[in-house]
């Protein structure tokens, strides 16, 4: 508390709001190593929008799903003031981004999972041989602490322990797995600027932990879902409106049907939904029959992100383009993608991430990096074009694009688990190419459509000017172009 009533009402409401959204941190298992499990968060917005659907578990230990922007953005501050959080939030939203740099709608309940030694823990928490039994069998599928309660409690379980004592034991015994649900609507322009703002206040309190942290703690996957971008061939469409034929971007992202397939293969699995590395067979061809989860050290998942959100500056060279199917946080905007839109807060945010890294590689000038090699070749193809292309934006715009399409590609289904190295010294080089990319947009933007030169335009649209048919039409016949100059 403060001497300012009003200050601390406005904070205690705060914090209560954050909550909410963000949920409170309990600490379960060792203490020395607890496991990290947020209770009572929901989902929030408006009651009368068709889908923001209310649900709080009825158990102990109650959690909702919540949105990744919302949940982001509200455990923000978590580590300042719950410091034994240490590097858990920056570890699960890194964690739940995927191969192309977006992130599923929703943020589940993260869920336990045993991976050997139920009988034994339950043989040593439970007072007879039939609540052994039926614990054992609970522990043996993944579960979460509440409804581990309620399921115990509906078999008849006789516990050893009190249930904080119980669940402290079961929790240090097991891996806890992120959740995650993609809903098909495709991926917002915005939510992953929040990532950066969980790894400064994990760096304002961990200082020193900071290096162990971002390269040498335990390498994270790639969240998986069956949502695919799809190239501009099969998203760009001509269109007839009042008369006047224009191109508009539409569909922009689909179910791959190899993706749901293979997802749902795995679906019993705690792993189930994090992307496959594909291990050579014997014969030294890639096949789907050895594979294994992919996984990076979280400095690298940050330079992805950077990496593929710099690679979508729009034609114009100043916004990030609106090209899954969504703009920002703004409802208002959600017409904005079909008018191959874009936004310069993202552009902002863009160059912020590359500045902190840039600063970071330098304060650690004595360490690289690995990225899979299906990344190498896209920060190559990026460089290139960055070196050879000063001053026509359409045509950098349309080569990084057609490079980001190989990318996004070559790890559709699979990495191939081969890496590549890049040295200290070309990463400061490669984002300090970056910096001044943007930074040009950003001056573009202001003195060639600020009002007064100051307040720097927000969202842009844009007009296809030229273009050429593909051979392909959409499902409801409209035809597919190419554009040529916008």
């Amino acid at each position: 508390s403060t001497k300012n009533a009003l200050f601390d009402a406005f904070s205690q409401q705060m914090l209560l709001d954050n909550l909410l959204r963000g949920g409170y941190p309990e600490f379960l298992g060792s203490k020395s190593d607890p496991k990290v499990y947020h209770t009572f968060s929901r989902i929030h917005g408006d009651l009368e929008r068709d889908y923001n659907n209310f649900q709080i578990d009825p158990s102990y230990f109650s959690q909702g799903s919540g949105n990744y922007r919302d949940v982001n953005q509200n455990r923000r501050v978590d580590v300042l003031l719950f410091p034994k959080l240490k590097d858990f939030n920056l570890r699960q939203f890194l964690t739940l981004k995927q191969a192309d740099g977006y992130n599923p709608l929703t943020v589940t309940t993260a869920f336990f999972s045993m991976n050997g030694g139920e009988d034994e823990l339950a043989l040593s928490v439970t007072k007879d041989t039939a609540s052994a039994h039926a614990l054992a069998a609970l522990l043996k599928r993944p579960f979460r602490p509440g409804q581990l309660f309620l399921d115990a409690y509906n078999k008849g379980v006789n516990f050893t322990l009190s249930p904080p004592m119980f669940l402290d034991a079961v929790a240090a015994a097991s891996t806890q797995v992120y959740s995650a649900n993609y809903t098909h609507e495709g991926f917002w322009a915005d939510h992953w600027t929040y990532d950066l703002d969980q790894i400064e206040s994990y760096e304002a309190i961990y200082p020193d932990k900071l290096e162990y942290a971002m390269f040498d703690a335990p390498k994270i996957p790639f969240y998986m879902s069956s949502g695919t971008v799809q190239p501009r061939d099969f998203k760009y469409v001509e269109v007839n409106i009042q008369g006047e034929n224009v191109i508009r971007q539409y569909n922009s992202v689909y179910d791959d049907p190899e993706k749901l397939g293979q997802l749902n293969d795995r679906i019993t699995k705690p792993d189930g939904f994090f992307e496959l590395a594909v291990i050579p067979n014997e014969k030294g061809s890639f096949g789907t029959n050895y594979t294994y989860v992919y996984t990076v050290a979280p400095i690298t998942k940050l330079f992805l992100l950077c990496v593929t959100r710099f690679s979508l500056l729009d034609p114009s060279g100043m916004g990030i383009e609106m090209e899954a199917n969504k703009p920002g946080w703004n409802d208002a905007m959600n017409g904005l993608p079909g008018l191959l839109g874009s936004g310069m807060p993202e552009t902002c945010e863009t160059l912020r991430l590359v500045r902190w890294l840039m600063q970071t590689f330098r304060k650690f000038s004595k360490r690289s990096i690995s990225i899979p090699i299906e990344l190498a070749k896209f920060v190559d193809d990026i460089d290139h074009a960055l070196n050879t292309i000063q001053d026509d934006d359409f045509k950098y715009w349309d080569t990084v694009a057609t490079a980001r399409e190989s990318y996004r590609f070559a790890v559709r289904l699979f990495f191939k688990g081969e890496e590549a190295t890049l040295s200290n010294d070309r990463l400061v080089t490669i984002l300090s190419k970056y910096e001044k990319k943007l930074a040009a947009g950003i001056k573009k933007a202001i003195d060639e459509y600020s009002p007064d030169g100051i307040i720097m335009p927000t969202y842009f649209a844009h007009d296809v000017i030229e273009y050429e048919y593909t051979p392909y039409e959409s499902y409801v016949h409209q035809k597919f172009v190419r554009a040529k100059k916008i």
